[in-house]
Order: C-alpha cells, then structure tokens, then sequence
C-alpha cells in the first residue's frame, strides 16, 4: 500500500523550509526513523526523518525547494517490516514475561525448601 510521507511541523513559527539536500532517492529501501531530507528553516538545519518504513516510488521534492509543513515529499510503498516489528518486539515481551515467572516459581520453590526442613526438623522434636 502506497503512502505519502509529508513534511512533519517544522516548528514554532516556522512556515517553510528550504531542502538543502535528499538523502535518499526511488527504489530506495527505508526504516521507520531513517532520515529522508536534509532542510533549512530560518532558525536550524535539521533533518527529516521518516515516519514509515517501506521503499520510495517516488520523490516529490528536490533540493533548493521551498516546502512547507504538510507537503508530500515522498510516495512509500509501506512494508511489512514495521508491523514485522512490532511482533518481534510482543514475542520478546512474552519471552521475558515467561522468563521473569519461571525464576519467580524457581525462587518460591527455593524459598519452601528450607521452610520444608524447618518444618520437618521442627515435627522431629516435638514427637521427642
């Protein structure tokens, strides 16, 4: 699915910008944060990142424009690698959660072992 990447809020006051330099190009491949365009507004140099990850179908804008916040800069066909992601990310959190309960049952069971013993021990002498 085709998505169009806009220049995001450039900040306070900052009505336009103006691209100093594209970092990338079509048929380029981007991660979700990769930096896309390289602007001067009248107060910085920042660099845009990108919002979606995917490969780029087309580029809307080339250095010496004049943008403004809103503006479509680039077509992405989005991937799959995003959402591919987030589930790597849910199946750690599972693995994790599994892990943290496992040591937590191994640690009770540690705990009620000497308790046994106590216990035990404790049943001994009052039978003497």
């Amino acid at each position: 699915m085709a998505t169009e990447f806009k220049i995001p809020n450039l900040g306070d006051n900052v009505d336009t910008g103006e691209v100093i330099s594209l970092l990338v190009k079509e048929g380029d491949v981007i991660a979700k944060d990769d930096s896309v365009a390289e602007l001067e507004t009248g107060k910085a140099t920042i660099e845009v990142p990108s919002d979606v990850a995917g490969k780029i179908v087309k580029v809307h804008i080339s250095a010496g424009d004049t943008i403004k916040p809103g503006q479509v800069a680039l077509t992405i066909e989005a991937s799959d690698a995003e959402g591919d992601e987030e589930e790597d990310k849910d199946n750690k959190s599972k693995g994790a959660e599994e892990t943290a309960k496992e040591e937590a049952e191994s640690e009770v069971d540690k705990q009620s072992e000497p308790d046994k013993a106590d216990k035990e021990a404790k049943e001994e002498e009052q039978e003497k």
